[in-house]
């Protein structure tokens, strides 16, 4: 219900700044994505708390010197909840995750997730986040690729949209 999937996600938040904080004992890491997964498990009938989930990871992550924790535990949450509920939390985060210089291979987990799960119509943002994360971050390009190929893949499996969404990706990456 609600209220134990709204319980879910304050422990989450909780877990996930104190994991940041030194001076308290967090849970291990893999404790903590395992309460990410139950926690998207618990919320995925309910977009908003589905929504609010994914934010409060973010929003940790951008708080936190590397991000590294909040972002797979944002990108375990991307993975099981409703599509659309997903794409909520990242079209307000996409501006604020451009600035930051977050650890690559988390974001690169959370961005291969949501390039598995988004709606079409969610996949420009995506595409132009990523291709712009590869021409202002070059040290971070082997890794972040691994995020490009899930939103490829869609581009040869589904319709005409996120054909052109991956062409988009495709130029930016041959202007570098």
């Amino acid at each position: 219900d609600a209220a134990v999937a709204e319980a879910l996600r304050g422990d989450l938040k909780q877990h996930l700044a104190a994991s940041s904080l030194e001076s308290l004992e967090p849970l291990e890491p893999g404790s903590i994505l395992v309460l990410a997964q139950a926690t998207a498990l618990a919320t995925k009938s309910f977009a908003e708390l589905s929504s609010k989930t994914i934010a409060d990871c973010l929003e940790i992550a951008l708080g936190d010197a590397s991000g590294a924790l909040p972002l797979q535990a944002a990108a375990e949450v991307v993975a099981i909840v409703e599509a659309h509920a997903a794409a909520t939390a990242l079209n307000s985060a996409w501006p604020a995750l451009a600035q930051a210089s977050l650890e690559p291979k988390s974001l690169s987990l959370l961005l291969a997730k949501a390039a598995g799960r988004l709606p079409c119509e969610a996949l420009g943002p995506l595409a132009r986040f990523l291709a712009k994360a590869f021409e202002t971050r070059p040290d971070a390009r082997p890794v972040l690729l691994s995020a490009a190929v899930p939103l490829a893949r869609r581009a040869g499996a589904e319709a005409v949209e996120v054909q052109s969404m991956t062409s988009e990706l495709l130029e930016g990456l041959v202007r570098l």
